[in-house]
């Protein structure tokens, strides 16, 4: 009894960290504004990841106008349950994001 309580415990685990991994690097269709304190690593103040501005290959991100890099996803942290995005331009500056 105690061994079929464990496994399910185990499995919802599990599903619940899957879930959160593949929703953390999915940017299609997300609004991120630029919300770190610092004042680096700042491409603009609004990204949109769309099907018109910027779309995501590998961990670049590219404009869609012209098929230009723009930076390096560093990370994407979630911070209570708001994610944040960690970019990196090309002078090694990481600019944090808040998804809106």
């Amino acid at each position: 009894m105690k061994i079929g309580m464990l496994w399910s415990v185990m499995l919802v685990v599990l599903v619940n960290c899957s879930f959160k991994n593949e929703k953390t690097f999915d940017l299609n269709n997300s609004t991120w504004k630029f919300c770190d304190d610092k004042n680096t690593g700042a491409f603009s103040d609004v990204l949109v990841f769309s099907e018109r501005y910027l779309f995501l290959k590998s961990d670049t991100v590219f404009m869609k106008t012209n098929d230009s890099a723009v930076g390096l996803v560093d990370r994407v942290d979630y911070e209570y349950v708001d994610r944040k995005l960690y970019l990196k331009d090309f002078k090694g500056n990481i600019g944090r994001y808040c998804e809106k």
